[in-house]
């Protein structure tokens, strides 16, 4: 199996992702659990500093819909 190249995020965003992971896991409510993996799917893309083509192409293959515009404004949001 090829080796995913893991992003230097910075803590703040770390942080961010694993509170929402550990939420994901913890939440019982199938609908509540769908948008926080839709946030933590932002965040990722973001660790990664995916742009909106990229993400267009991974939601794409999965059949997800998430608007890529998101990403940009995640991104930005964490540079300030």
């Amino acid at each position: 199996m090829e080796q995913i190249p893991i992003p230097d995020a910075p803590p703040e965003l770390r942080e961010k992702i694993a509170k929402l992971a550990r939420q994901c896991l913890d939440t019982p409510d199938v609908g509540k659990r769908a948008a926080l993996e839709t946030r933590l799917n932002t965040l990722v893309y973001a660790a990664y500093q995916l742009n909106a083509d990229e993400v267009r192409v991974i939601e794409g293959a999965l059949g997800d819909k998430i608007n890529a515009t998101d990403i940009i404004t995640v991104t930005e949001n964490e540079e300030t």
